[in-house]
């Protein structure tokens, strides 16, 4: 949550506060609109809004305006979730019907964020932070808009009622649902070395090769299985020249048509006998983590892998817990991460519950 949201709207402050007994709600601020030219689409959503005190506003994130988010605040102190669903999809579907008819093929990520809380009497109650999200959708001209909705709401529904049913919570504050846009463009096929931004790098969780050549998904997957073969007490692992051509035969890598394309993952998997997920992110610091695919590989397997895709390279994650954390991980407390769906638990039982739901494949039929 602390990778789209400032501070004072910033669910998981608003639970410190309320627990320690602070005000029910911070200020909100108008957020700036920065470069991008968004005005034909901002006067849209708000139509769709009057007779509400609901406001949306537009920020721009990343790639000079390039991908941008379109925010809609919820009324002070809202906690009525069909009300708020029906104007986030109301405005969504607004923001889908403009874009797509000026840009052509979009990417969205719709998320909402809440606190929900725990218990009933005074003294006893709980909040928890919420984040709920779908992956990426991809609308083309043409498409029909209303189905989309529709599926974007049921998958949304469905979250938030797993994770109430999980954890006995209710929501207790709506803050604001999140659009996020770019233009739709295919992912291409990795080549060469790049540079993690500063903010992945200093969590030191990711294992990237400074390969020359259009082996990087090769060498990451050679990373993994170095650290695996020797119980992870391997040095080095991000120079090139640790790595021979053996190795490269020994997996079967040798046998790949390189650069790997992330939407060849699943005949990777296979050709591999290994499982596979994938991850991306979709601005300029690597705070805005999406998953890309999620390993459908049932087979025998030689293990489990998770790879990080980003400008057209690849690298390995060595600690999902580092870098799934929202900021710097620090260690504190162990957490237990859902690959799928990026939501933590403090106890591995919570996460088996919340596994029999994400999991299933009428979850989130869309994404």
């Amino acid at each position: 949550m602390d990778r789209l949201l400032p501070g004072h709207l910033n669910p998981r402050t608003i639970a410190r506060q309320r627990n320690a007994g602070g005000s029910n709600r911070p200020p909100i601020t108008q957020c700036g609109g920065g470069q991008f030219n968004g005005a034909r689409l901002l006067a849209a959503v708000n139509n769709i809004l009057k007779g509400t005190e609901r406001l949306a506003v537009i920020e721009k994130i990343a790639y000079q305006g390039a991908v941008i988010t379109v925010k809609l605040k919820a009324e002070e102190g809202e906690n009525d979730w069909a009300a708020f669903l029906s104007s986030f999809l109301n405005c969504f579907r607004a923001v889908v019907k403009e874009r797509v008819a000026e840009y052509g093929a979009t990417s969205f990520w719709p998320e909402i964020f809440l606190t929900y809380k725990q218990g009933v009497e005074p003294g006893e109650i709980k909040y928890k932070d919420g984040y709920l999200h779908l992956d990426r959708l991809v609308i083309f001209p043409g498409d029909n808009i209303d189905s989309e909705m529709g599926a974007v709401g049921t998958a949304l529904s469905a979250k938030n009622e797993n994770y109430q049913n999980m954890s006995n919570l209710f929501i207790s504050e709506i803050h604001c649902g999140v659009i996020q846009i770019s233009n739709y463009s295919p992912l291409s096929a990795g080549y060469g070395y790049v540079e993690l931004p500063p903010f992945l790098k200093n969590k030191k969780a990711i294992i990237n090769v400074q390969n020359k050549d259009a082996r990087c998904f090769g060498y990451a997957i050679l990373s993994w299985w170095k650290a695996k073969d020797n119980k992870g007490d391997v040095p080095h692992l991000e120079r090139p020249g640790y790595y021979k051509e053996e190795d490269f035969h020994v997996l079967g890598l040798d046998k790949l048509s390189y650069p790997v394309k992330p939407e060849d993952t699943r005949l990777m998997e296979e050709q591999l006998q290994i499982k596979i997920n994938v991850y991306t992110y979709n601005d300029d610091e690597g705070k805005i983590i999406t998953p890309f695919y999620f390993s459908r590989y049932d087979g025998d397997s030689k293990g489990y892998v998770d790879l990080l895709f980003f400008l057209e390279h690849w690298a390995w994650i060595r600690n999902f817990s580092r870098f799934a954390h929202r900021g710097v991980y620090t260690g504190h407390r162990e957490r237990f991460w859902c690959k799928r769906c990026l939501n933590s638990f403090y106890e591995q039982k919570k996460l088996e519950t919340h596994m029999m739901y994400c999991r299933r494949p009428d979850f989130c039929e869309k994404v």
